[in-house]
């Protein structure tokens, strides 16, 4: 068992020592994780161009064929129930359910 306190309330250095080490680790770990994903962006922008990253042109979703995708959600706003409960019936998550009720509200 690590304790980061002594009996005495005094600071345990060989568990501070232990969990210093393992941030050092996972700081470390962390920045190797990112050189690697930016080495391989920055690859795939030279093999394919800057244009080849993210959504493709004329891919959005027109907002009527939004609303009609998430009709059951729809009905429920108009039922006045709570965004998470809606959430949970309809299995979608709480950020499209507040997505498809901005949409109502300005339409």
């Amino acid at each position: 068992n690590l304790h980061t306190l002594n009996e005495d309330k005094t600071p345990n250095h060989m568990t501070m020592t232990l969990l210093s080490i393992a941030s050092t680790m996972a700081s470390a770990e962390l920045q190797i994780t990112k050189s690697r994903l930016n080495s391989g962006r920055n690859k795939f922008i030279a093999q394919n161009g800057y244009e080849a990253l993210g959504r493709k042109k004329g891919v959005k979703e027109t907002k009527d064929k939004f609303l009609l995708k998430h009709l059951d959600v729809t009905k429920l706003l108009n039922r006045k129930i709570s965004i998470r409960n809606i959430s949970a019936i309809t299995n979608k998550s709480t950020s499209t359910v507040q997505r498809v009720k901005r949409m109502v509200e300005v339409v």
